[in-house]
């Protein structure tokens, strides 16, 4: 038996019937009308054309690959509840419009069936939106209907070592469900794998004709069209895990205007030619959008090439097909990346993100997009592309139950509320009443509402509407759900079985009586006040309410309203509810009338703030009128939660806080909204950087050449390259590949990188080019040294011949293990490094050796320490850190100990000693005695002034001095003045040109 997995509630329960009052899209925007409506399926073409829709499924005999529904499953979202931050979303994922048939064409791969999911999903009511864009993968959101939405990719990846797309695949090389899968998509453009999930990768086409998205239906077909004319904006389609709206394809024309008209928004990207890079050798290189989501360089290794566009493979069944361009999601650029060079003007980001107002957010949001083309064909990346937005919740975006206290928005399916209505029919009375799908009620009759009678024990559903006719009239009538099919009566919606409602006809009339008496009121002057009583009795009630014993002419409602107080309407007020056997007058409610409270009024208006991003601003408004005031800041007109004071901060200001701010301040008497203030959130772009420059290359006619440099600096930047200061036509990327040279491409080759900020240009890198390939040779031999122990040898090698060469140096015949390069270093020389030492160079033709060059190592006499740099005096606040530093010269092995006021301090045997949180018990003089075998040397005194946090009275006067000093020995000449007691006075210096600790001035700060 399917089950929904319970909701689980912590901290006391929280339920309403419904929340009328969230207006929050979150909440709000959920398909629930055919909720109590079993899921149905076309089995079979066959079952499709005749309208043989089933809601148990696969029949005896079908193929069944996975999945299935053996007991019925109701449809769409059944429960919503939210907390705070999440809104929580109970559904089966089984859509109410009829799915399938799924196809199987030549074998291809198994059938499988949808599933009861039992999920519940939780979305964020706050997106957050991260600088770097976390990656999607499998369960991408959830649509309105409850039915999963999944990322394009169809999990499938291409594998160079086996050549073939699997689930092993390689990850670099990923299959679109778009593309791959559509052969096995029902006609909701929807299907599920062998677990049952039934989802969409692409435009939920059923969904949006349910929801009047400019979509039309064949009944004849039983297919879904796009319509000819776009007749509306597309309402919201779901939600994505990070909590962003997924929208159908039509959007506003301009992002931020909703009166400019509508059109269908355009991706992003574009499919790559097949030219460069995807040629028959096969997939070289990924675009720049894909390396970075995979987190790998753009030109790949061989080990990670995908297929070439005329490679074929198996399909099934003695088919095959080939991988041609647009298969995989590496298959597209993306024209941000490329600087709009294709001349596309594009409305999504690569995220398929576009910030924008909508009619559920005229404030604007960021928003996904279904992506199809004129014909209503999916245009990558689909829905969800590689990577979210903003930042999933979790990664499959479900939970198995609530463990915070929650509201319930609605109850939908079986376990909504039921409403009975009765009504003569003839003699007898016609009752009817919403039900679930095969539900049973029970159904009674009272004429006391207390002593009930069973009409009938079980009455079944006639669908979303039961009736039922009593043939005899009596006051009351009630119904009771009894059951609901096996599917789950013991699970979730067991809490619906015994849901009950009563509906009262004709009962006798009994005399009125006050079940809730009106309450007094007081009010200032000026303000409306309101009287309420409730009364039990049958038949019609009247009213009438009374000012001191006097009738109120009009006032013959259950309330009675004072829209405008006077000092005149202050008193004492009663009601008299009445029928027709008998009346009763409520207890006295006292109204009282004060002065009238003063509304608020602006009397400094928030002021327009720019910043960049990653920066603070604060917004601040000043209001007179009677307190208490009560503040509710706005942006783009949608109220922020939490922002209820005179001032609104915003620290680490980001793209999306940018807009127009007001504050409405509210009193007893009113309200006064301010003039709006603009944020500008601005980021300030980098000018690019050459961090690695493209290095000289020297190859023999017909090789391969690369150069390659890299930059720093704000994205995008583009590249051009140069050759002997001439433009290289499509030589626009940070690598530059000549694939076969010749003679004539030998020269002078440079690179310019550009942004939106500037401009930097590489080095040149030269590209020599020779004939054939030359053996080495040695231009310059080693030479000979004799230095003294301790000191350091250095044995270099020039050759010639065809690059590149590798070295390899030997001492007295035996390899030196590392040393490969042209030059090789002997540190800390040692009588057992002497000996002859000589290098082989060898290159793809063959190799040389040096001649031999001596090491003589000359004894060095032992000495003992000296001090080549004395400690500096310090001074530090208390808790602060402060460190001495000495450098000696000497036979080794020297030690140190470091002394205070002449006293050894233990521990303290480095060459640097650091107290890490200053007392002023540490104040005093410091030095340092180096120690060897020959003898020792003491360094000079160091002071450690310990300078009183919070104790001392001073006050800088002067807030800042800039000042400009002279070359060497020049001293700054710069005044401070200080004034109040106390021993400590510490303050800071920074300098910006030559370092402060050139002219004597000990902790100095680093450059600004």
């Amino acid at each position: 038996m399917q089950k929904f997995l319970p909701l689980v509630f912590s901290f006391g329960l929280v339920l309403t019937t419904r929340a009328q009052s969230v207006t929050d899209p979150h909440v709000t925007m959920w398909l629930t009308a055919k909720s109590a409506q079993y899921a149905r399926v076309y089995e079979t073409v066959s079952d499709k054309t005749s309208g043989n829709a089933v809601s148990t499924w696969p029949r005896s005999g079908l193929t069944n690959g996975g999945g299935g529904q053996a007991t019925n499953a109701y449809s769409d979202v059944q429960r919503v509840a939210y907390s705070t931050n999440y809104v929580y979303i109970q559904t089966t994922g089984l859509a109410s419009y009829t799915m399938g048939n799924w196809f199987t064409p030549n074998a291809m791969t198994y059938t499988s069936w949808p599933t009861n999911r039992a999920a519940i999903h939780r979305i964020p009511r706050t997106p957050s939106i991260p600088a770097t864009k976390p990656k999607s993968g499998g369960n991408g959101g959830v649509l309105v209907n409850g039915v999963f939405v999944w990322a394009n990719g169809d999990a499938q990846s291409y594998s160079t070592s086996t050549a073939t797309v699997s689930m092993a695949g390689s990850g670099v090389w990923n299959r679109l469900a778009g593309v791959a899968e559509a052969f096995n998509f029902d006609a909701g453009y929807g299907h599920q794998p062998n677990s049952g999930a039934y989802h969409n990768h692409i435009n939920p086409i059923a969904l949006r004709y349910q929801l009047g998205d400019n979509v039309t239906y064949s009944t004849a077909t039983k297919t879904y069209t796009e319509a000819g004319t776009i007749t509306r904006h597309s309402p919201i389609m779901g939600w994505a895990n990070d909590g962003l709206p997924i929208y159908g394809p039509y959007g506003y024309s301009t992002a931020t205007d909703a009166t400019g008209g509508l059109r269908r928004m355009v991706s992003g990207f574009v499919k790559r030619d097949g030219t460069v890079n995807l040629a028959a050798t096969g997939r070289a290189m990924l675009p720049v959008w894909a390396a970075s989501v995979q987190g790998i360089s753009p030109t790949l290794s061989a080990g990670s090439y995908g297929p070439s566009t005329t490679t074929t493979y198996a399909v099934g069944g003695g088919v095959t097909g080939t991988y041609s361009i647009g298969l995989f999601a590496e298959d597209y650029e993306y024209l941000g990346d490329l600087g709009k060079t294709q001349g596309v003007d594009f409305d999504l980001n690569r995220q398929n993100v576009r910030y924008c107002v909508t009619p559920e957010y005229p404030g604007g949001t960021y928003a996904y997009f279904v992506c199809i083309n004129a014909s209503g064909a999916t245009v990558f990346p689909d829905i969800i592309n590689q990577e979210f937005f903003g930042t999933p919740v979790n990664g499959t975006g479900t939970v198995t139950s609530i463990s915070e206290t929650v509201t319930e928005y609605v109850d939908a399916g079986p376990a909504a509320p039921i409403t009975v209505t009765a009504a003569a029919a003839g003699g007898s009375v016609a009752l009817s009443w919403n039900s679930a799908e095969a539900a049973t009620y029970k159904v009674e009759a009272s004429s006391d509402n207390a002593t009930w009678t069973t009409l009938s024990a079980a009455t079944t559903s006639g669908g979303l509407t039961t009736s039922y006719t009593a043939t005899t009239a009596t006051n009351y009538y009630r119904v009771t759900l009894t059951a609901i099919a096996s599917y789950d009566t013991g699970g979730t919606y067991g809490t619906a079985v015994g849901k009950t409602a009563i509906v009262s006809y004709g009962a006798a009339v009994t005399a009125p009586t006050i079940t809730t008496q009106p309450a007094s009121v007081s009010v200032t002057a000026g303000a409306s006040a309101t009287f309420t009583v409730a009364a039990g009795g049958t038949g019609t009630l009247s009213y009438q309410w009374k000012k001191s014993g006097s009738a109120i002419s009009g006032a013959t409602g259950a309330s009675y309203t004072i829209a405008t107080t006077g000092s005149g309407d202050a008193g004492s007020y009663t009601a008299t509810v009445t029928n027709s056997v008998g009346l009763v007058t409520s207890a006295a409610a006292t109204l009282t009338v004060s002065a009238a409270a003063t509304a608020p009024t602006i009397t400094t208006q928030p002021t327009s703030l720019s910043v960049t991003s990653g920066g603070s601003a604060t917004f601040t408004v000043v209001a007179n009128g009677t307190a208490p005031l009560s503040y509710q800041w706005y942006k783009g007109g949608v109220a922020i939660a939490g922002a209820t004071a005179a001032s609104h901060a915003i620290t680490g200001a980001q793209s999306a806080n940018a807009g127009s701010y007001t504050c409405v301040v509210t009193n007893s008497a009113g309200s006064a909204t301010s003039d709006a203030a603009t944020l500008t959130v601005s980021a300030a772009a980098t000018a690019p950087a050459i961090t690695t420059q493209p290095a000289s290359a020297a190859v023999t006619v017909g090789s391969g050449a690369t150069f390659t440099v890299t930059a720093a600096g704000t994205s995008p930047l583009s590249y051009q390259w140069y050759k002997g200061g001439a433009v290289i036509s499509g030589a626009t990327a940070a690598s530059y590949t000549l694939a076969s040279a010749a003679a004539g491409d030998a020269g002078s080759y440079a690179v310019t990188v550009t942004n939106s900020a500037g401009a930097a240009t590489s080095s040149a890198a030269t590209l020599t080019i020779s004939a054939v390939a030359v053996a080495p040779s040695i231009a310059t031999q080693p030479v000979s040294l004799s230095v003294l122990a301790g000191g350091a040898a250095t044995f270099t090698v020039v050759a010639n011949g065809a690059a590149p060469f590798t070295y390899q140096w030997s001492k007295d015949g035996v390899a030196i293990s590392g040393a490969t390069s042209s030059a090789v270093t002997v540190a800390n020389v040692l009588a057992a490094n002497g000996g002859n030492y000589v290098c082989v160079v060898t290159n793809a033709v063959g190799s040389a050796t040096t001649n031999a060059a001596g090491l003589l190592v000359a004894a060095v006499q032992a000495s003992a320490p000296m001090i080549t740099t004395q400690p500096v005096s310090a001074s530090a606040a208390t808790g602060a850190s402060a460190t001495f530093t000495i450098a000696a010269n000497g036979a080794a092995t020297l030690s140190y100990q470091w002394r205070k006021d002449g006293t050894a301090i233990t521990g303290a045997a480095g060459a640097s000693y650091t107290i890490t949180a200053a007392q002023s018990g540490d104040a005093g003089a410091y030095a340092c005695v180096v120690s060897n075998r020959v003898g020792s040397a003491t360094s000079a005194v160091a002071t450690l002034t310990v300078n009183v946090v919070g104790t001392s009275s001073a006050r800088l006067v002067n807030l800042a001095v800039r000042a400009r000093v002279g070359g060497a020995g020049g001293k700054p000449i710069t005044g401070f003045v200080l004034v109040g007691t106390g021993a400590g006075k510490p303050m800071i210096i920074r300098a910006a040109g030559p370092a402060p600790t050139g002219f004597g001035l000990a902790g100095a700060l680093a450059d600004p």
